[in-house]
């Protein structure tokens, strides 16, 4: 982890502070920001959160806000994002194997590619989300929200998948 004082200006905001933070891509200064943004409250524009490609698997996320952020490739394998807020976020071939996704809100979320193997997405939202390509092998989705999701007619990588309760109205092809 570089130094906390290479990168963060006292004069910055705590918003800027925190996309510093990210801009590292490193784990922990990541955890760090995405944690003070939470306890201060702050809120981003669409496109402000850049984590391609990080890493933060393992990582506690619970209750995150990550709305409209960018997290393509990221590697998100067994991280806990229970309760975050991931609606509008670009997701796409990002590794989301064992992650804990339950309640979390991924409304509107592109998906494209991401494997959520073992994940737990029970009762997440997932309305209106692009669904197209996912891997949801033995993953949990009891009774998550998955109306308006728009998957291609090859997808349905399901097998072993918990899906009591779902909601499949209106799925898009």
């Amino acid at each position: 982890m570089k130094k906390f004082n290479e990168f963060i200006n006292e004069e910055d905001s705590t918003k800027q502070k925190i996309l510093n933070l990210f801009k590292t891509k490193d784990n922990d200064n990541i955890e760090l920001g995405l944690m003070l943004a939470k306890s201060q409250k702050v809120k981003f524009k669409k496109g402000e959160i850049d984590l391609r490609d990080a890493d933060l698997s393992g990582a506690d996320l619970r209750g995150v806000d990550l709305r409209q952020g960018n997290l393509r490739y990221a590697d998100l394998n067994d991280a806990d994002l229970s309760g975050a807020d991931l609606s509008g976020a670009i997701l796409p071939y990002a590794d989301l194997s064992g992650a804990n996704l339950s309640n979390a809100n991924l409304s509107n979320a592109d998906l494209f590619g991401a494997l959520l193997r073992q994940a737990d997405l029970s009762g997440a939202d997932l309305s209106g989300a692009d669904l197209r390509a996912v891997n949801f092998r033995g993953a949990d989705l009891r009774g998550a929200d998955l109306r308006g999701t728009v998957f291609s007619e090859e997808d349905y990588f399901f097998s072993d998948a918990e899906l009591q309760g779902a909601d499949f109205t209106g799925v898009k092809k």
